[in-house]
C-alpha cells in the first residue's frame, strides 16, 4: 500500500470511528457525552483531512512494489484495530489499568519492531505504565470521570 491509500484508508477508519462515538453517547445524558463527542469531532476532522489529502494527492494507484523507506506492514492495521476491540471489552470486565497497559505495550511492539534488546523491552514497558497512568489521571483526577478500576473495581 502507498502512503495515500494507507492516509485514505485511516482517514475512512476515522470517520468511522467519530460515527460510531456519537452513536454510541445517544444513550448517554447530554452532560456525560460531552467529552466522548468532542473526542468523535476530533477523529471526523482528523479523518476528512486524511481522506481529502490522499483523494487529492492523485497517487491513489496500486503500485506492484513498495517504494523506499515504506516499511508499514497492512497487517499491523488490522492487528492493531483487533487490539483496541479487545481492550474495550476486556476493559468493562478487568478494568481500564491492566488492558490499557497492555495494549498500549502491544501497540508499541507492533509500531516500533521487535526489541532487539532488554533496555528497549524497558522503554515500551516503561512508555505503556506511564502512559496508563497519565490517561488514568487526566481522566480521574482531572476530569473526575469515573473508569473502571483494575478488575472491576
Amino acid at each position: 500500500m502507498s502512503k495515500q491509500q494507507i492516509n485514505l484508508v485511516s482517514g475512512i477508519g476515522a470517520l468511522f470511528a467519530a460515527g460510531l462515538i456519537f452513536w454510541l453517547t445517544k444513550a448517554m445524558p447530554d452532560a456525560s457525552a460531552g467529552f466522548p463527542r468532542l473526542i468523535a469531532i476530533g477523529f471526523a476532522i482528523c479523518g476528512a483531512i486524511l481522506s481529502v489529502r490522499a483523494l487529492r494527492s492523485g497517487e491513489l494507484a496500486v503500485s506492484s512494489g513498495s517504494s523506499a523507506g515504506d516499511e508499514h506492514r497492512p497487517g499491523t492495521t488490522i492487528v492493531l484495530l483487533l487490539l483496541w476491540l479487545t481492550l474495550l471489552y476486556a476493559a468493562s470486565w478487568a478494568g481500564f489499568v491492566l488492558p490499557g497497559a497492555i495494549f498500549l505495550a502491544l501497540a508499541s511492539w507492533l509500531l516500533l519492531g521487535r526489541p532487539t534488546d532488554r533496555r528497549e523491552l524497558g522503554r515500551i514497558a516503561a512508555y505503556a505504565a506511564g502512559m496508563t497512568l497519565g490517561l488514568w489521571i487526566v481522566f480521574v483526577k482531572l476530569l473526575h470521570v469515573d473508569v473502571p478500576g483494575v478488575l472491576g473495581f
